[in-house]
């Protein structure tokens, strides 16, 4: 239960204890898994996540950007669970547009993001346990 919302959750795994949705008031989430048992898809009602490995994220929202609004370049089509081949920027799902998120780890920890191919970069911050606690961008020019 939300306590401060005073929301009941229910929580489904399945077989293998992977949770596979999330029901909390209204909305659903649903997790897809591949036959590893790593994450490959989440649905919500913002939109649809698809993972290309702990590397890439492709993230889709349910209601398309506004198309009056600055395009996102370079237009590449993706379907379902291709590879990514572009290194991030817009892509295509069954007719949508979304947005990349490359993920950049040092050894096992991912230690920054960028979101587009053009976004700046995030830095993550994580507590001892590896847990990201803080980010943080920077946004002035690189010095030479």
């Amino acid at each position: 239960m939300d306590c401060k919302r005073g929301i009941v959750q229910i929580l489904t795994c399945d077989a293998e204890n992977l949770l596979t949705q999330v029901i909390s008031g209204i909305e659903t989430i649903t997790y897809s898994y591949n036959g590893d048992g790593d994450l490959v898809w989440k649905e919500t009602p913002a939109g649809i996540t698809v993972y290309s490995g702990p590397h890439f994220e492709l993230f889709v929202p349910a209601d398309p950007p506004d198309p009056s609004g600055p395009p996102l370049i370079p237009p590449t089509t993706y379907t379902y669970f291709m590879p990514i081949a572009t290194g991030g920027g817009q892509f295509t799902f069954d007719g949508q547009i979304g947005v990349t998120t490359k993920y950049y780890f040092l050894g096992s920890t991912r230690v920054a993001q960028r979101e587009g191919r053009a976004g700046p970069i995030t830095y993550l911050y994580h507590d001892h346990l590896g847990s990201t606690v803080a980010s943080s961008e920077r946004r002035s020019s690189a010095c030479a």
